[in-house]
């Protein structure tokens, strides 16, 4: 437990620092001009998706063999899997549209947010880093709080391993910059990589 989350906040840093060799998270050139009203431009626009599950499932059985079976039976298991994912979605969906004007404002507040805040947008910018982020802090969450704790036996993490946790974090993003800082001066680094 104390070895494991420290872990996992240091590699939080680590997937933020290494998105770019020179350019610093901390600039407001990280992302490219287009690059950001792209990002702003969507949040502005956004609506809640809407989802309408269609499925036909037809089959005309005559002779068939037992691997055929086995084939129609997987594709059957399959496609009903599928409708069940569609089906979740359109309710979503549907949940979603109830909530529709608070989302979409959220949205737009995010959008002015992050236009105010340039930097903060260099790190919420890439939703496949921030799904993983989040997947991972809510699989430390589980190992350490949920009835799994005592599976794999891990306890709730106490405060001060938070702090020490997070430490690690700030000296791995701040000599990631520094590194960058001198390749941006000309300085090769080879040693360091």
């Amino acid at each position: 437990m104390l070895r494991f989350f420290p872990t996992v906040t240091t590699q939080i840093a680590n997937v933020l620092s290494k998105r770019s060799s020179l350019s610093s998270i901390f600039s407001i050139d990280f992302l490219s001009a287009a690059r950001r009203q792209e990002i702003l431009e969507g949040l502005r626009e956004w609506r809640v998706p809407r989802y309408a599950p269609r499925a036909q499932i037809g089959y005309h059985l005559h002779r068939f063999s037992l691997a055929e079976l086995g084939r129609i039976l997987v594709r059957l298991a399959r496609e009903m899997a599928l409708l069940s994912v569609r089906g979740v979605l359109m309710l979503l969906s549907e949940l979603g549209g109830r909530f529709d004007r608070p989302l979409v404002s959220g949205a737009r507040w995010l959008a002015r947010l992050l236009e105010a805040h340039p930097v903060l947008l260099n790190f919420v910018s890439n939703p496949l880093i921030l799904f993983g982020i989040g997947f991972e802090l809510f699989f430390c969450w589980t190992l350490f709080y949920s009835p799994l704790s005592k599976m794999y036996l891990f306890a709730p993490v106490p405060w001060h391993v938070y702090l020490f946790a997070f430490h690690g974090t700030v000296l791995l993003l701040a000599f990631e910059e520094g590194k960058k800082y001198f390749r941006r001066r000309g300085y090769k680094l080879t040693a360091l990589n």
